[in-house]
């Protein structure tokens, strides 16, 4: 009985033993995945890193440009604003205008009615000049 037990815990130590080195082996290999982790967190780091860098570019790059736009948009706007002055004192300068050409014209077309009825006696008075001519010469000739 004693060889069997001695042989019985040898059989046993044996699978210990090949328990042991598969869990050294496991070890291992949770180490270099370990190692290889660290190494990949690093290279996060690094890519965060980066990326804040890129971001505060960014960042400023928007300011730069919101600062160029709102002086653009401002100049713009004051330009509008002028040209909307400009159009609305010439809108209000013709409309006097056209009322001073409204006036001009009532006051030609009067002056065309008398001119026309100066006309008319002009030639009223020029006929009975002629008239009168005629009658001042045949009393002169009867003299």
């Amino acid at each position: 009985m004693g060889e069997k037990m001695i042989f019985k815990i040898l059989n046993h130590l044996e699978a210990m033993n090949e328990r042991l080195h598969s869990l050294e082996n496991d070890i291992s290999g949770i180490k270099a995945g370990q190692d290889r982790l660290e190494t990949e967190v690093t290279a996060v780091r690094s890519g965060q890193s980066s990326l804040n860098k890129d971001i505060t570019a960014v960042k400023s790059s928007q300011l730069k440009l919101e600062n160029n736009l709102t002086a653009k948009v401002d100049v713009l706007f004051d330009g509008w604003q002028q040209h909307e002055d400009y159009v609305v004192r010439n809108t209000s300068q013709l409309d006097r205008l056209e009322a001073k050409l409204d006036s001009l014209s009532i006051a030609a077309a009067r002056m065309h009615a008398v001119q026309d009825q100066h006309t008319e006696l002009l030639n009223i008075l020029s006929t009975r000049s002629e008239n009168n001519e005629t009658e001042i010469l045949a009393l002169k000739r009867a003299k």
